[in-house]
């Protein structure tokens, strides 16, 4: 999938920022995350995380809104 937005980009004229690309894996499943190979963007590594801030709300890779409410305390 990452080799796909990577090629539509170039076609789109849309540069990605590897510096700023960041991998989040969300999960359903109550044990542990699923490993994932690591992907690449133009052959520069996307840093894996483990919370986001997407239009003003943090994500987690867990189905929770602990970090999210953590931060409007």
């Amino acid at each position: 999938m990452v080799d796909h937005v990577s090629k539509w980009s170039k076609e789109n004229f849309f540069q990605l920022s590897c510096e700023k690309t960041k991998e989040l894996i969300i999960s359903f499943i109550r044990c542990h995350l699923p490993q994932l190979p690591e992907a690449f963007v133009d052959g520069n590594p996307i840093t894996q995380t483990t919370s986001a801030k997407l239009l003003g709300v943090l994500v987690n890779s867990s189905p929770t809104w602990n970090d999210d409410i953590e931060e409007l305390k």
